[in-house]
């Protein structure tokens, strides 16, 4: 692959090479999935904030060489999109 399979490169490509979505999604597919022992361990805990299952309803990203040059964007699923 392109990055070598180094988790840091491989996110450094894609937020500076926003323009080519296939790849992307071919790198995003590429990451490891949880397993279901995972998963079942997951669902049997207890915690005292509630539930440990949790909804993603917004995230920001950068795109840019580093925190001081680029753009922040925010992403929020809203109404259904």
């Amino acid at each position: 692959t392109e990055t070598n399979n180094n988790v840091e490169a491989a996110i450094d490509w894609a937020l500076s090479n926003p323009e080519n979505a296939s790849t992307l999604h071919s790198l995003i597919e590429a990451l490891p999935k949880p397993s279901l022992f995972q998963h079942s361990t997951q669902k049997n805990s207890h915690f005292r904030d509630g539930s440990a299952k949790y909804h993603l309803v917004a995230f920001i990203s950068h795109i840019g060489n580093n925190t001081s040059c680029g753009h922040y964007v925010a992403h929020i699923h809203k109404d259904g999109r």
